[in-house]
């Protein structure tokens, strides 16, 4: 057991509340939209679930990557991750929704599939203002600090100038 809780070990830093407090108003209204929610894997960490082609190519958007064990439901989740797709002429939400289950570069996404794959859910919201989603995955981040994203611009651009 104590091995296994170990291997699961993520650290996480709970932003100050002014953090989430400061979350911009214009941005709350397009986080308060309907997001849709689908088990991202079908068995484990090996098939991407089919519903997942349903999500809209013709788009760009937001989306969110839980770890979902539903031990108490509709409660117990945890936000691991959260990501952007702009629409150009190479990208769209499916694509790069899709992607990560072929991921194997990024230690953090490889780690969140390996370990926590029957428990991976989806949310994702289809947007078309490429400027907005830059915008809204930044203030995302910034308000939340997702345990398995890399980066995280907008906390760092704050401490570097609060430092000088």
């Amino acid at each position: 057991m104590c091995d296994a809780i170990k291997t699961h070990k993520v650290s996480f830093a709970l932003n100050p509340t002014d953090e989430w407090a400061s979350f911009p108003s214009h941005l709350q209204d397009v986080v308060r939209q309907p997001w849709i929610e689908l088990k991202y894997f079908t068995d484990g960490a090996e098939t991407i679930n089919p519903e997942v082609s349903r999500i809209p190519n013709t788009s760009g958007g937001i989306y969110i990557f839980l770890i979902k064990p539903n031990v108490v439901p509709d409660v117990h989740l945890y936000l691991a991750y959260i990501g952007r797709a702009k629409l150009t002429a190479n990208q769209n939400l499916r694509k790069r929704v899709k992607e990560y289950a072929t991921e194997e570069k990024r230690l953090k996404i490889v780690q969140m599939k390996e370990k926590w794959g029957p428990y991976l859910y989806l949310r994702y919201l289809p947007l078309n203002d490429n400027e907005l989603i830059d915008e809204l995955e930044s203030e995302l981040i910034r308000a939340i600090l997702p345990p398995f994203n890399d980066q995280y611009p907008e906390v760092y651009n704050v401490a570097m100038r609060a430092a000088f």
